[in-house]
Parts: structure tokens; C-alpha cells; sequence
């Protein structure tokens, strides 16, 4: 059977049905339209969920910080964390909606259970998530420098907390390792 049947067939079987109110209108003998245009763009996001993107992330990046003081250098990570903790609240401020939940500092962390991976990796993914959301900010909803700034800070933030964690691994092993010295290795 041909398509050119099928809906021949398909027509036919319409001929006097009540398809409710939205299709009362509805005619079979009319030609089928086969081109229906689809935007290709994707979904498109609302400043307010960009603004969210941006938070969580750093609350997300500042409670890796947190979990990464447990495994070495506790002043630092905790340094870290405040700091991005002062971000979150300049960028609250900035975007205006100043919700006083997304202005509340990070705990610190006593103890827990979270391993060295997933510490980096909150960190790494927070500040990812954080950078990508200050660039759909900038370039799609507001088209200022500003929150491209924020952005390009939230990348190098990210890089450079990835080399503090990379120094401070448990993992890692000394560059003496293997009897020669770190110059010839």
C-alpha cells in the first residue's frame, strides 16, 4: 500500500467523525501540509534559571572546598570556600533578585564522609556549572561584559583549584619515586 493510500484510507476514516472542539474545523478532503518547519535551536532559558545555575554552582563548588579540607591544607580550601562564598553573595547582588537564601555562607566541614574525588569533583563541576551560567547570562539574556567577566573568572578559578587539589592529593606520588631525582624525571 502507498503512502498516497494510507492516507487516502486515513481521510476516509475521518469522513464525519467528531474529533472534539480543538478539531471542528477539521476537513479530510483538504491536502495534508508535509512541511512543518522545526526550530533547531533547542530550549530556551529564562535569566532566572541561569541565575540559579550560577548559585547552585557555587554552592556546590564551596562545599567541595569545604570537604576538601579534611584531606590537606584545611586553611586553604577553607580560605577557598569563603572566598566563593563572597562571590555567590557579589553575584546575588549583581543579578538583582536577591533571594536571602542564596546569600547564606557554606558550612564548614568537621569529619564526614566524602572522598577526595568527589570533593575535586563538586569543585570542578561547580565552578563549571557557575561559568556557563554567567556566559548565558551575558550573551543571551543581557548581552553585558560584566557577567562575561564573572565567567572567564569562574574558568580560571576552576583550573586553578584543580592544580591546588592536584598538589594536594593523596594520590600522589613524590617526584623521587623510582630512586632518580625530579630533574631527571
Amino acid at each position: 500500500m502507498s503512502e498516497l493510500d494510507e492516507k487516502t484510507a486515513v481521510r476516509a476514516a475521518a469522513q464525519g467523525q467528531d474529533f472534539g472542539d480543538d478539531t471542528a474545523a477539521f476537513d479530510p478532503a483538504t491536502p495534508v501540509t508535509e512541511e512543518v518547519a522545526q526550530e533547531k535551536r533547542g530550549t530556551l532559558m529564562r535569566e532566572f534559571e541561569s541565575y540559579e545555575r550560577i548559585v547552585e554552582g557555587l554552592k556546590l563548588a564551596s562545599d567541595g572546598a569545604r570537604n576538601m579540607a579534611r584531606w590537606k591544607n584545611p586553611d586553604l580550601w577553607n580560605a577557598l570556600a569563603a572566598f566563593l562564598d563572597q562571590l555567590r553573595k557579589a553575584v546575588v547582588q549583581e543579578a538583582g533578585f536577591n533571594r536571602p537564601e542564596d546569600a547564606k555562607d557554606s558550612a564548614q566541614v568537621f569529619g564526614g564522609e566524602m572522598s577526595w574525588t568527589d570533593a575535586n569533583s563538586r569543585i570542578l563541576n561547580g565552578l563549571r556549572d557557575a561559568g556557563n551560567g554567567a556566559r548565558q547570562i551575558a550573551l543571551g539574556q543581557r548581552m553585558d561584559l560584566r557577567w562575561t567577566r564573572y565567567a572567564n573568572q569562574f574558568d580560571m578559578m576552576r583550573d586553578k583549584a584543580h592544580d591546588m587539589a592536584i598538589a594536594s592529593s593523596p594520590l600522589r606520588v613524590a617526584s623521587e619515586w623510582g630512586g632518580r631525582s625530579a630533574r631527571l624525571q
